[in-house]
């Protein structure tokens, strides 16, 4: 209707929600409007509650902006700023972050933040979290790195300070407590143990901006089987929910933060999916200011989608409450799911998933899939168009995980690069 009445082809692209912090009413976001599904986006302010745009709020022509809300009345924003010829990286993207209140041209926002022409681009925004206020600012050096600077409100100085962390993980918060997952091995200080690639390390604030991360407390080390998967956790009220897999098997660690003694308490697996099934899991916080609750997402190759609502706070082996399913597609009764394992040429073991009869005893016709690519991970997925065209016809279909994905952290997906990406292709004709 909006397009229709302005003569153009909106898509979606996404919303910018102001937040003020626990127990105060989400009514304000900024709505980023795509002529065409550009690049470019339109940014326009919001009324949750009066369900119109805001008369007189907060708007930016198309560009490429990054736009985040300060406070109520003010933006942090990274776009072409009228009269300046520098605003924007050789890259196309913003380099200089303003603030901006509200009421005023956009020509008197204040610099707060820069990166050099040659980087990729800055970006800035505020987070609410567990009754902490983070201001982040992070300069992105190529798309896999970035310089990240955090300013902290309400304590000390309050000043931005640049981490010294490295320039290809992806910090962020847990109240007082900063979580690093590592993308390569690192000794975060001398007195501490070099940490492999993999690894989810959490840090006292307080110290990590004062440059010490001698004393990090462990939420996870890999083994030869278990790795985080590629968003490595979830959180809710008092717990980082960890999504890792265990030979490519999904799982859900569950870890309570007590921000009295600012401990870390490891409470076990999540029981959904034992038993012997073999289910995707996707867990993913309702209200991480207010609630232990959380969504859980399964899927399988022989069982529907399904929503269901769990309760951290409750214990690992509390029953989940199933909330809705995908409708089955087709006949399942005979598809049974199993995992076997491969050797390739160079003797690594490659996981793969079957799906078909229970008992095979003469040739069958067999369709085997992989990626391998992209640090994306293969798992169990409901594909009707495969249910209804090969298996209920009593066919095989196969899931490989080889290398250049993500089944076993980094370091799989770095297997299978460049030079080595001969590797991917060897694992695919083992299995």
């Amino acid at each position: 209707a909006l397009g229709q009445a302005e003569g153009k082809s909106w898509v979606w692209k996404g919303k910018v929600l102001l937040d003020e912090g626990e127990g105060t009413e989400k009514d304000l976001c900024i709505v980023q409007l795509s002529d065409g599904g550009a690049d470019a986006v339109c940014c326009r302010e919001f009324s949750l509650k009066n369900k119109q745009f805001v008369e007189g709020g907060f708007t930016l022509p198309e560009c490429k902006s990054t736009i985040a809300y300060k406070d109520r009345d003010t933006l942090l924003v990274g776009t072409e700023f009228p009269g300046r010829s520098d605003s924007m990286t050789d890259s196309g993207y913003p380099r200089v972050i303003c603030e901006w209140k509200r009421g005023t041209e956009l020509t008197a926002a204040k610099e707060v933040y820069a990166c050099k022409k040659q980087h990729i681009g800055a970006h800035a925004w505020v987070d609410q979290d567990h009754g902490e206020t983070y201001e982040w600012y992070y300069t992105s050096l190529t798309f896999y790195t970035s310089e990240k600077f955090l300013r902290r409100h309400g304590h000390g100085s309050g000043e931005m300070v640049k981490l010294q962390v490295p320039d290809d993980d992806s910090p962020s918060t847990f109240g007082d407590q900063l979580l690093l997952k590592l993308r390569k091995a690192w000794q975060p200080a001398p007195s501490c143990a070099e940490f492999p690639a993999g690894t989810l390390l959490a840090f006292k604030v307080e110290e990590a901006l004062a440059g010490d991360f001698a004393s990090p407390k462990v939420l996870f080390q890999p083994s030869e089987t278990r790795f985080l998967q590629r968003s490595p956790y979830t959180t809710t009220k008092n717990y980082v929910l960890l999504h890792l897999f265990d030979n490519v098997i999904d799982k859900v660690e569950c870890w309570r933060y007590d921000a009295t003694t600012r401990s870390w308490n490891n409470e076990g697996e999540l029981s959904v999916g034992s038993g012997g099934g073999i289910a995707a899991l996707d867990p993913s916080g309702v209200d991480d200011s207010s609630t232990d609750q959380f969504w859980l997402t399964t899927s399988s190759y022989n069982q529907p989608t399904t929503l269901m609502l769990a309760d951290a706070s409750k214990g690992v082996n509390a029953p989940t409450e199933p909330l809705k399913s995908l409708p089955a597609m087709y006949d399942a009764s005979k598809v049974t799911v199993q995992q076997f394992f491969a050797t390739s040429a160079d003797g690594t073991t490659v996981p793969y998933f079957q799906c078909g009869p229970a008992a095979i005893d003469k040739p069958t016709p067999t369709l085997l899939y992989g990626y391998g690519g992209f640090e994306i991970s293969l798992t169990p997925v409901y594909a009707a168009t495969v249910g209804c065209a090969w298996l209920e016809h009593g066919n095989v279909y196969v899931h490989a995980n080889i290398r250049g994905g993500g089944e076993f952290g980094p370091a799989w997906h770095q297997a299978a690069l460049r030079e080595k990406r001969n590797k991917a292709y060897e694992d695919f004709i083992a299995v």
